[in-house]
């Protein structure tokens, strides 16, 4: 979330966005996302890096795996670089969840808990909250990751995504309805990009 302030909000658009219930949001997020159990995350896991090679899928660019949320990778290709309809993403969530779900907790190494309190993750309410603030974390970071590029890099191809996430973005803030400070500048700044 700094990431997203340090090279969006002050590099790219030269904002001074300080105030401390900004800052407060910001750490309420983190500290809801850091409370959901941990799974392996790819954490670039979009469609760039599926590839279909002779009927076979394989995973690409994983060198930044880690630990996370259930939600995150499932957040970073449903949302991150397409436009799907708000239907045909509720759907996919609730078809991940299912399978989920069915998955043998035993199976999961790593997972620290008990199965009853690996399913409770999954209750589908909760699993939806955690799939938007999910959302909201990851489209910021990557904004982040848009104005770093921009700024730091001089890649200007970075551009066309801006608009998108912060779309995105704001269609899941607007869904929790919790993060006002944070609502009210992403929705300034997509008010500013259209109408350019």
């Amino acid at each position: 979330l700094n990431f997203f302030r340090r090279f969006y909000l002050q590099a790219y658009r030269n904002l001074e966005v300080e105030s401390d219930r900004l800052e407060s949001e910001f750490e309420d997020l983190a500290d809801r996302l850091a409370a959901y159990p941990r799974v392996l995350c790819h954490r670039d896991y979009h469609v760039r890096n599926l590839m279909l090679k002779k009927g076979e899928i394989y995973i690409i660019d994983f060198q930044d795996a880690r630990w996370g949320p259930p939600s995150y990778d499932l957040v970073s290709l449903l949302k991150d670089s397409i436009e799907l309809e708000a239907e045909e993403v509720d759907e996919l969530v609730d078809y991940y969840r299912q399978q989920a779900l069915e998955a043998d907790i035993r199976t999961l190494e790593n997972w620290q808990g008990t199965p009853e309190e690996f399913k409770k993750t999954l209750d589908e309410a909760l699993f939806q909250e955690q799939f938007q603030l999910m959302c909201i974390q990851r489209l910021l970071k990557a904004l982040g990751t848009y104005g770093y590029q921009i700024t730091q890099r001089e890649h200007f191809i970075y551009e066309q995504y801006i608009s998108g996430s912060l779309h995105r973005a704001l269609l899941s803030l607007e869904e929790v309805k919790r993060y006002p400070a944070i609502e009210a500048v992403v929705r300034s700044e997509l008010r500013e990009r259209l109408s350019r």
